[in-house]
């Protein structure tokens, strides 16, 4: 059921694309202009380490570091009763050898201004991590948790205390992602005029779709195939 995840080089492309689209589409977009040049940025970084990687031998790339950090904000105007203006946040982490992918996070955060500080909301991890990783606990390798820390960087100006945040569990068992599902979510979740442009692009559209066909179909199609093997699913998804 993990088997979306097995090829590393062909993952990190598919990421890329989502951030190439984000650099070269947001420009025009007022109210995404912080996620065009955020993700302009990580586009920049990434595509330099993966000439980087081109120019190793096979010896070199195989212990190699991978992977893609990117991290952007909107704002949006939120009627129910009062005009409440609340920040998106959608960051990626993928962390990778040139052989298999260690470790993919994408969070998805909603933060309030007042007078001192901005605070989180709600704060969710759409997680994978190798089954070869060590734990602490049994758990599901793709799974969605709500909580966490903060970002690098976000702790002097973001607060979690209206979290609650203590414990880790539960981590639920969940879909694979990748950063345009998540920005699916985000953008249908928390729509403003140009969320709504973007959702309408047929390129936008296509990216959706080679999405599924790249995660969600061997995914779900290995979930059916265990469960028609009378296999327990939950024993297939743990891993220690």
């Amino acid at each position: 059921m993990i088997s979306c995840y097995n090829d590393p080089s062909i993952f990190i492309k598919n990421e890329l694309k989502t951030l190439e689209f984000l650099k070269n589409n947001c420009a025009s977009h007022p109210d995404l202009i912080g996620v065009h040049d955020r993700a302009s940025k990580s586009y920049s970084i990434a595509m330099e380490r993966q000439k980087k990687i081109a120019g190793l031998n096979t010896a070199q790339r195989s212990t190699v570091q991978n992977g893609i950090n990117s991290l952007f904000s909107w704002e949006i105007i939120q009627s129910q009763g009062k005009n409440e203006v609340l920040e998106i946040t959608v960051g990626t982490l993928i962390e990778s050898t040139n052989e298999e992918l260690k470790n993919i996070t994408y969070l998805l955060m909603v933060s309030q201004d007042d007078a001192k500080t901005k605070n989180v909301i709600k704060k969710f991890h759409f997680d994978f991590t190798h089954p070869s990783t060590e734990r602490s606990s049994s758990q599901p390798a793709i799974h969605l948790q709500h909580g966490g820390k903060l970002p690098p960087g976000y702790k002097e100006t973001y607060s979690i205390e209206k979290l609650q945040v203590m414990i880790s569990e539960p981590r639920i068992f969940y879909n694979p992602m990748s950063l345009a599902l998540v920005l699916q979510i985000a953008f249908m979740e928390f729509p403003c005029c140009d969320t709504n442009k973007i959702l309408k692009e047929p390129e936008w559209k296509k990216l959706i779709l080679r999405d599924q066909e790249l995660l969600l179909k061997p995914f779900f199609l290995g979930c059916l195939n265990n469960i028609n093997s009378s296999k327990l699913l939950h024993e297939e998804i743990y891993v220690d």
